[in-house]
């Protein structure tokens, strides 16, 4: 069991690892400012620190664990069970990867991008797309926070095609968000989500393809609700 929660926890951040690599990999093809700027740095950091983070938590987590099992009493053992001496780990794994991410902020290099509009459409498109690969591995929570830091993108508009990638990439995150944790959201939150991507479905210049699509997310979102 043990093993299992260790390999979930690893797993997931060798996940965040390789989407912070992704991301910073689009970044060096920017401009100097963006290349070797704050928004770089801060996924470098990231990139760095998961793996020391990971090995600290591991090992508070195993010390729990084992203080946990010398606490059972032998008297609850019963005899002839060979199973009686293996004390059954109390964390589960869920609860190991859940405690990681809940003691750290993963989430704020990659809304950095997301928000800051010096960073241009294809930029911002590869950290939405990165973000919503981490919540469907649930290497990222789905959370107000989250939503807030989606609903708050900006971006260097460059032309229409990389444009309505952004916003496409946007209402992905956003219904995805809302598929996931819709339940322990703001009612107000929720809202602005929908009206957002019902504006950008009713305003932007878009092909006809975009227009088809924030359809079909509008259907899903509403339906998360």
């Amino acid at each position: 069991m043990a093993f299992t929660q260790q390999h979930s926890a690893v797993d997931s951040s060798r996940q965040l690892c390789q989407e912070a690599r992704v991301v910073l990999t689009s970044l060096r093809g920017g401009p100097p400012h963006i290349a070797r700027g704050e928004l770089a740095q801060d996924l470098m950091e990231l990139r760095d620190r998961i793996p020391m983070d990971l090995e600290r938590h591991l090992n508070s987590t195993n010390a729990i664990s084992a203080t946990t099992s010398e606490d059972i009493p032998a008297a609850e053992k019963k005899d002839g069970d060979e199973s009686a001496d293996v004390a059954p780990s109390p964390l589960s794994e869920a609860t190991v990867t859940t405690s990681f991410h809940a003691s750290m902020d993963f989430s704020r290099p990659f809304l950095a991008v997301v928000t800051d509009p010096r960073a241009s459409g294809p930029h911002t498109a590869v950290a939405l797309q990165s973000i919503r690969r981490l919540l469907q591995y649930g290497s990222l929570p789905a959370n107000e926070h989250m939503t807030r830091g989606v609903l708050a993108c900006k971006f260097e508009q460059t032309n229409a095609g990389q444009d309505e990638a952004v916003e496409m990439a946007i209402a992905d995150v956003l219904n995805l968000l809302l598929q996931i944790g819709a339940r322990q959201m703001d009612p107000r939150t929720i809202h602005e989500a929908l009206h957002t991507v019902f504006v950008t479905r009713s305003t932007f210049v878009n092909s006809p393809a975009l227009v088809y699509h924030l359809e079909d997310v509008l259907v899903d979102m509403v339906g998360a609700c």
